[in-house]
């Protein structure tokens, strides 16, 4: 069952990942929506850790750093899903409009919007 709320996009944007239990260590988004994100990483994190999602600053997709609480709402091999603790979070919001924006542009000229990650 689909639990997410908004849009999904795709994302490659390096992040790292922060929590009392874990420490500190590197992940990638692999996608995002308002409500949270699938994340690539090698840590392996109870359901309901809670953690903070660092975006950095050094590329593209975030012009600067800044963080965003989340808790983990499921697992997988190499993989978890995050909920945001406060929905549609700032940074994410905007990271969910230039995409949109990016894969409409792609659209009109007559490019696949996958393209677009």
């Amino acid at each position: 069952m689909e639990h997410r709320w908004g849009q999904r996009v795709v994302s490659q944007a390096a992040v790292r990942l922060k929590g009392h239990s874990c420490g500190c260590a590197w992940g990638r988004l692999l996608d995002v929506s308002i409500s949270g994100a699938l994340i690539e990483s090698g840590l392996d994190l109870p359901l309901g850790a809670r953690i903070t999602v660092e975006t950095l600053g050094s590329d593209r997709t975030f012009t600067s750093p800044c963080d965003v609480r989340a808790s983990v709402v499921r697992t997988g091999p190499g993989v978890m899903a995050v909920e945001w603790l406060d929905f549609a979070p700032a940074p994410m919001v905007a990271l969910l409009a230039e995409r949109s924006h990016l894969a409409q542009r792609l659209q009109e000229r007559g490019l696949e919007s996958n393209e677009a990650a």
